[in-house]
């Protein structure tokens, strides 16, 4: 476990606090689970997540797993250009070369990594973490590459407020103290 020792210590050269480990993002399968308990036993509660996992629920229908969702997620914000991404030969190579497959549902999934590795002689690591550095901006705010829907949203929050204001009752108490004796 001395890479979890080097990981936290990195964490903390570069400024991270226990408290911000929920803004990393770490692989919850093989090495990486008991790497993840063991920083989470050292108070680092990094968010966990498993490229095999289901989809969202919405997405059930269209994702084999987790990584497809994710990988397809980042491709439509790429190609919509809500994200632009350095000009980076490995990257760019490493994001396209990868082949996206159906499954027997016809739902999108992809080439397993020991094939991508067999067929280019690397992993797509770099291309990986790309990914994963965006979706977590995307699970931390829906609206992360989104401003137009972050204004729609808010929109709808302030409406909803105000009917709920003039749909109040006018009976209604702003606070009561429980904590006081009735004696």
């Amino acid at each position: 476990m001395a890479s979890v020792g080097e990981f936290l210590h990195l964490f903390e050269q570069n400024g991270f606090t226990q408290s911000q480990a929920s803004y990393l993002l770490g692989g919850d399968q093989g090495f990486g689970h008991s790497s993840l308990d063991r920083m989470q036993e050292k108070g680092w509660a990094v968010r966990r997540f498993n490229n095999g996992a289901a989809p969202s629920p919405e997405k059930i229908g269209a994702y084999h797993d987790l990584a497809a969702e994710w990988w397809g997620t980042v491709g439509e914000l790429i190609r919509d250009r809500k994200i632009i991404l350095l000009d980076d030969e490995t990257l760019i190579r490493q994001l396209t070369l990868r082949l996206r497959i159906s499954d027997s549902d016809g739902r999108d999934r992809l080439e397993p990594k020991h094939i991508y590795r067999a067929r280019e002689g690397g992993s797509p690591d770099r291309a990986d973490a790309v990914v994963g550095a965006v979706m977590l901006q995307v699970l931390n705010n829906k609206f992360a590459f989104d401003p137009a829907g972050q204004q729609q949203y808010a929109e709808m929050l302030e409406k909803s407020a105000r009917l709920m204001e003039r749909q109040r009752s006018p009976f209604a108490v702003e606070y009561v103290n429980w904590n006081t004796s009735w004696l």
